[in-house]
């Protein structure tokens, strides 16, 4: 799969080799030989992965554009067939659905999720095994809240809990913040090579 040289000339939708290092999947394009536009096409989309063979079935490529590219699947969590997609479904099973239990399985459902590393036995993400989802969660911290001698509760402040505040006396810590916990972001959208 490698791009060495190629010295020629377009003329309309052909190209004359003059000199060439190019594997068109099985094929060597020869010296001399004259190829049309689309076979050159072919050659640089199987090189760069649009074609079959170049990028293993089962790879998640994200994407700037909303359509997936050919022998693509969005990564929409679709339950698909274990026949046509019979490499696919060798890779990767049911990890991420069985589909109908028989016919069918599901691909992963990758809209709105971050991805991150499978731990795979280092200790920093343990006790999940490949493909499984994780809830959103906040590391455990905590808040200070502190009061001046003068304050009249600082020996012994009162305590109440109402509608989601904690009250120290006439002080109160307030829940902040939005739906969930989440980095700074663009949207992608992410498809995997199905066939």
């Amino acid at each position: 799969k490698t791009l060495l040289l190629i010295l020629g000339i377009i003329v309309g939708a052909t190209f004359s080799v003059y000199a060439a290092g190019v594997w068109h999947g099985t094929d060597w394009i020869q010296t001399g030989e004259v190829i049309s536009a689309q076979k050159i096409k072919d050659n640089f989309d199987y090189l760069y992965g649009l074609g079959s063979g170049a990028i293993p079935v089962g790879t998640i490529l994200s994407v700037a554009y909303s359509t997936p590219d050919t022998n693509y699947l969005e990564c929409n969590g679709a339950e698909i067939s274990r026949t046509t997609y019979s490499e696919l479904f060798t890779k990767i099973g049911t990890t991420y659905g069985t589909g109908n239990g028989s016919s069918t399985f599901n691909i992963p459902d990758l809209r709105g999720e971050f991805l991150r590393g499978w731990d795979n036995g280092r200790g920093i993400d343990g006790g999940r095994n490949l493909g499984t989802f994780q809830e959103d969660e906040l590391k455990s911290h905590d808040h200070g809240l502190g009061f001046s001698k003068t304050d009249s509760p600082y020996n012994k402040p009162s305590y109440s809990n109402s509608g989601g505040r904690v009250y120290y006396g006439n002080e109160r810590v307030d829940s902040t913040g939005g739906i969930e916990t989440r980095p700074r972001n663009i949207s992608v959208m992410y498809q995997i090579k199905a066939l």
